[in-house]
């Protein structure tokens, strides 16, 4: 009888860490072939043909955008994760300005937050009156990128967004070169809100701190911050 009881005592232990092992590893966001993009301690960014986000608990996969312009969500590129949220930014090839936008997506449901452009068109810094100049669109204009993306777990983002472009005066024989920054954020799921901007801000500045609720970047040497809820 003890001998009995020992050794169901036995097998149920065995059994134990077995079933633990075996319902961990079902729940891991694998996809064959596929490249892993950003992980974390719940989720997964990967690609394969396309890129997709993945959280650990559901192991359900949810489409985020692919690897080129012409994609129907647009090119994804500067991924973020943080939490159950990827941030990123999409461009759209089909507009001759080369429009992009900061989005924002859960993995726990899939639902996406689009920002919309991540800078003012035309940006403000340059000294173009109406009627003076203009702004030439396409290569030879104006071309977005971000310098800088931060990501809160709860979903809120911070970036500064670059605009390097050049316009024609009065004079349509000169060419005048500019180069404009934006600081922007968007809490939770509020619209992108403006912190500052103008030519002299250090593009690589941008930082979390005090565990993500403030944000800090330079602008002409001299350090700015900001919270983030």
């Amino acid at each position: 009888m003890k001998l009995g009881i020992t050794l169901a005592v036995l097998a149920a232990a065995l059994l134990v860490p077995a079933s633990a092992e075996a319902g961990t590893s079902q729940v891991t966001c694998a996809k064959k072939s596929s490249r892993t993009v950003q992980a974390g301690k719940q989720a997964r960014v990967f690609f394969y043909g396309f890129f997709y986000g993945c959280l650990y608990r559901t192991d359900q996969r949810f489409y985020l955008g692919g690897g080129d312009c012409r994609d129907r969500q647009g090119k994804v590129a500067y991924l973020r994760l943080a939490g159950a949220h990827v941030a990123y930014r999409t461009t759209q090839c089909f507009l001759e300005s080369g429009y992009t936008s900061i989005t924002v997506a859960s993995l726990r449901d899939g639902r996406k937050r689009y920002l919309g452009p991540y800078l003012a068109l035309p940006p403000p810094s340059v000294p173009c009156m109406p009627g003076q100049c203009r702004v030439i669109p396409g290569a030879v204009g104006f071309h977005n990128d971000l310098t800088a993306l931060k990501l809160k777990p709860n979903g809120s983002v911070a970036w500064i967004g670059r605009q390097r472009g050049r316009y024609k005066p009065t004079n349509p024989f000169e060419d005048v070169f500019y180069t404009h920054y934006e600081v922007r954020k968007a809490e939770g799921a509020g619209e992108s809100v403006l912190l500052d901007s103008g030519p002299d801000i250090d593009p690589g500045s941008l930082r979390l701190q005090g565990g993500g609720s403030t944000i800090y970047w330079t602008k002409g040497g001299v350090e700015s911050s900001a919270p983030l809820q």
